[in-house]
């Protein structure tokens, strides 16, 4: 059985509807994406300030080619904000601290992690890298362990920011 209405809408106030939302696909969405990334990029820093802290894990890390340790950096162009806007990446905010000219945080925080090393040197180099850093339980030797203190301050920004967004988008919406 199939339920039916009529609803009598004022065209004056549809146009209105559609500016709002229209505004809010443009001004208000970049205006989200801008506070995430303002708000987020302190954090990322501090988190990129504790990875830099230990310096190069292994002396064999410290060389030219596209495997070497670069100091980890953070800015405006590795945050990515997709609020909703992606079926695959359901993360609202992305931090990227992995640079693809110099993949040595790459290689070392996932060392081990799926296999004990294939060959002799790759068991000798997460052999040297749980020496140096404890192997981690719950994720990366580097990277996510530097993130972990910072996860439930992330959280509280991204809600405050998202809060103070939909408050905003409301008033916007109930002032037509």
């Amino acid at each position: 059985m199939a339920v039916s209405f009529r609803a009598e809408v004022d065209a004056r106030d549809m146009a209105r509807v559609a500016r709002v939302l229209n505004k809010a696909d443009k001004s208000l969405i970049d205006e989200l994406k801008s506070s995430m990334k303002s708000g987020i990029m302190p954090i990322g820093q501090l988190i990129a300030a504790r990875i830099n802290a230990g310096g190069v894990p292994l002396s064999g890390m410290n060389h030219r080619g596209p495997t070497r340790w670069l100091p980890v950096k953070v800015s405006a162009q590795k945050v990515s904000v997709t609020p909703g806007m992606s079926r695959k990446n359901t993360n609202l905010v992305t931090l990227n601290f992995y640079n693809k000219q110099a993949r040595g945080l790459a290689i070392a925080e996932n060392a081990g992690s799926k296999s004990a090393g294939q060959s002799p040197q790759g068991k000798a180099f997460i052999r040297n890298l749980n020496a140096v850093v404890s192997d981690w339980p719950n994720g990366g030797r580097f990277l996510y362990r530097a993130y972990m203190p910072f996860k439930p301050h992330v959280q509280n920004l991204g809600e405050n920011i998202l809060k103070r967004w939909i408050a905003k988008t409301n008033k916007e919406i109930e002032g037509m």
